[in-house]
């Protein structure tokens, strides 16, 4: 009988590339089986972005003098018979552009004119607010440019009655920024020429019942 034969010992570099083709071998499978399920390629969907809830801020009015309330009642809906009429010097009127004194307009905006009549004496009366008694005029320097009695038509008069201390406003009407007819030399039928404008002043002065308003209201064109 041969004498058995005996083995070798196993370097341990030899126990390392046993160990390396195994890591191998499974890394391999690993591979396969991702590949199975995720394609090369393919991304994860994006996430939905979330809401987000922001907060708006107010835009910013301009301050009105008095309470809105259009003087709208006539002879015919109210009876002022047992009321005396009021003093015009107890009657305060003021001129308002968009709600405030001053306003400075772009090129296209067109100013909102308004008025309002206070009763300042301790008595209630009546006073008439009507269009056949409101005057808007609207000057530069010594000159007029613009009136809204100037080819004015259907104008009425409206009775209101004024409680001591309060105060009504007119409903706003446009100023188109052109020259009145009779600024401009022309009739009513003819097409106005605009107002100067680039940085142009002007002011807003009122009258109703043949009281002038204490103020003027700037108007600055663009």
């Amino acid at each position: 009988m041969s004498a058995p034969q005996t083995r070798r010992p196993v370097s341990p570099a030899v126990y390392r590339r046993r160990r390396l083709v195994v890591g191998v071998g499974l890394l391999a499978v690993v591979i396969a089986v991702v590949l199975i399920f995720v394609r090369p390629g393919s991304a994860a969907p994006a996430p939905t972005p979330t809401p987000v809830i922001t907060s708006t801020s107010a835009a910013s009015v301009a301050p009105t003098a008095a309470p809105t309330a259009s003087p709208t009642p006539t002879a015919t809906t109210i009876d002022v018979s047992k009321l005396p009429a009021c003093d015009a010097a107890s009657m305060e009127v003021k001129a308002f552009v968009d709600g405030a004194t001053a306003q400075n307009y772009g090129t296209t905006a067109k100013p909102a004119l308004t008025l309002s009549v206070t009763n300042n004496s301790g008595t209630e009366c009546y006073f008439n607010v009507g269009t056949d008694s409101q005057v808007f005029t609207i000057t530069s320097g010594s000159e007029t440019y613009w009136k809204s009695t100037d080819c004015q038509t259907g104008a009425t008069q409206t009775l209101a009655i004024f409680k001591p201390g309060q105060t009504l406003t007119s409903n706003p009407i446009s100023w188109n920024r052109v020259l009145s007819p009779s600024r401009a030399g022309g009739t009513c039928d003819a097409k106005s020429p605009a107002a100067p404008a680039k940085g142009a002043s002007y002011f807003l002065s009122t009258t109703v019942g043949g009281v002038n308003s204490s103020n003027r209201a700037q108007i600055i064109l663009q």
